[in-house]
């Protein structure tokens, strides 16, 4: 999941958390104002160990962390973006509400809630719940393979507001960028 904070044209601070068998951020807000700083980022974001597990998620918490630090981190930006990627879905009961009322939570502060579900596993029914409460919308990739072409889609519709074609590519957008691969495990 990444919680983006837009600084006007030129700034952009994002965070990056894991929500599994726990919730973590894994990569603090960090400011990208540029090709340097983008390429860094999106080295941490390679490096780091997301996992697909294709189980449940405790999709509540994970929301509450980054609503959390978004609101309290000072860098109130123009636009304020959660993106969940997800190959799951929230713990049967009180995970599945708590997301949907966090999703809320979200919009009532300006956040919208976008998100990407990864293969057969994820309840489309559930990303349209929780991103219509967020104020966003959801892309399906029918696996990991097709995980970057949604997430190109889902970026250009973000940036630019229209959903884009799957053949579009995000020219210039370098951002968690040209060497945004997810490794196999």
């Amino acid at each position: 999941m990444l919680a983006a904070n837009g600084q006007g044209a030129d700034q952009l601070y994002v965070s990056a958390y894991t929500f599994g068998a726990t919730v973590d951020q894994i990569i603090g807000s960090t400011l990208v104002t540029d090709d340097a700083s983008a390429a860094t980022f999106g080295a941490m974001f390679n490096a780091a160990n997301f996992g697909l597990a294709g189980g449940t998620t405790p999709t509540g918490d994970a929301l509450e962390l980054a609503i959390g630090d978004l609101l309290v981190s000072g860098n109130n930006g123009d636009i304020r973006i959660i993106d969940i990627s997800t190959d799951g879905n929230p713990y049967p009961g009180t995970q599945a509400a708590k997301a949907l009322a966090q999703a809320t939570i979200a919009s009532n502060n300006g956040i919208a809630v976008n998100a990407i579900g990864i293969g057969s596993n994820v309840d489309p029914f559930f990303l349209d719940d929780l991103t219509a409460n967020g104020d966003g919308f959801f892309v399906i990739a029918p696996d990991i393979n097709g995980f970057e072409t949604a997430l190109e889609q889902k970026l250009i519709r973000e940036i630019t507001g229209v959903p884009a074609p799957a053949s579009l590519l995000l020219l210039g957008l370098g951002f968690i960028g040209l060497s945004l691969r997810r490794k196999s495990s």
